[in-house]
Order: C-alpha cells, then sequence, then structure tokens
C-alpha cells in the first residue's frame, strides 16, 4: 500500500498515538520529582499517594487533552509568562 502524505503535512512521532516525546519525557521526569519529595519529606505509604496524585494529575490530564498538539512545555512557558507580565489585548 503506498500512502500519499501533501507536502506542507507535518508529521510528528508520538508515544500511544496522542502524546508527544518531549511531553511523555516532562511528564516522567515531574512525576520522579514528585516522588522524591514526598518519599524525602513523608513516612506513610497513602499520604505519598495522596500528595503524588494532588500534583502530578492535573499535569498530567493537561497533556492528554491538550487540544492543539502544542509541546506541553510551551504551554508552561506560555502560561507563566502570562501570569508575570498580563497584558489584555484588545482587537477590533
Amino acid at each position: 500500500m503506498k500512502f500519499i502524505f501533501p507536502k506542507n503535512y507535518n508529521f510528528k512521532n508520538k508515544l500511544f498515538g496522542f502524546i508527544d516525546y518531549p511531553t511523555a519525557i516532562f511528564n516522567i521526569i515531574y512525576l520522579f520529582l514528585i516522588y522524591l519529595i514526598t518519599k524525602i519529606f513523608l513516612k506513610k505509604l497513602m499520604i505519598q499517594l495522596l500528595f503524588i496524585t494532588i500534583f502530578y494529575f492535573p499535569i498530567f490530564l493537561l497533556t492528554i487533552f491538550n487540544t492543539y498538539n502544542e509541546n506541553f512545555i510551551f504551554v508552561i512557558y506560555y502560561i507563566l509568562k502570562f501570569f508575570l507580565k498580563p497584558k489584555l489585548y484588545l482587537y477590533k
């Protein structure tokens, strides 16, 4: 079977077909950091799981349900940039 792709088609490799690799690596590093911090400061396993769920799950959901297929690192960058210098854009 031969597939014909247009020249302007942007093909990206994705993990499991819906999450790009830099975002997956960011998720793994973020989960590992949260795990290490909770392992150091908290001793009970149930409290560790609670904190990991509270701090990791929202970020994970944002990476999965990213509707514009944009790299999540850039999304965080744009959000932080907006919070540091909020501006109101008015268009006619």
